[in-house]
């Protein structure tokens, strides 16, 4: 008989809850088809545009393991992307009892789709990154996740995107 001491847990975090960074990304609006309705906050195609993700880190994380993102987005242009790539990217710093709310935010790592092909209100979620760098990441504190799509680096899709979350994946202690 085996034992599982480990376990690879998810949690959702809607745009909504992010705070406006440097350059924001437009409000949350709700995008609806049909049956389906969902906010989203749409970053743009021809610059770079960031949000700040307060998250408390969970008390059974296996630091080591650190976390992985994806991103839950809705094409919301009606020009969709053609064989086109989206970059997000990703970093943080931890932040806990006594500390002040100032931190300096890791390396950023990138979550692309790349040769999208979508039409208008198609779902499109990207692939699972490596490991985020978080700097000073710790069980019970809070992480200030730094959260952009790259403009600059090979997002070629010119056109907004509506973002309606970041999934965290992380390892937790049984």
């Amino acid at each position: 008989m085996s034992y599982k001491s480990q376990k690879t847990e998810t949690v959702l975090i809607p745009i909504e809850w992010a705070e406006d960074g440097t350059s924001a990304p437009d409000a949350a609006e709700l995008v609806t088809d049909t049956n389906g309705k969902i906010r989203v906050r749409q970053f743009a195609g021809d610059s770079s545009q960031d949000v700040r993700i307060p998250w408390q880190v969970p008390a059974d994380i296996v630091v080591a393991d650190g976390i992985k993102f994806t991103v839950n987005c809705v094409v919301t242009n009606a020009t969709g992307p053609s064989n086109e790539e989206i970059e997000f990217k990703m970093s943080g710093y931890c932040s806990g009892d006594n500390d002040t709310l100032t931190g300096t935010f890791g390396d950023e790592i990138a979550s692309n789709d790349t040769a999208i092909t979508a039409p208008q209100d198609d779902i499109l979620i990207t692939p699972q990154s490596t490991k985020v760098t978080v700097t000073g990441l710790a069980a019970g504190e809070l992480a200030m996740l730094y959260f952009y799509r790259d403009h600059d680096g090979n997002d070629d899709y010119a056109q907004k995107i509506g973002v309606s979350g970041i999934v965290i994946e992380y390892t937790k202690t049984l």
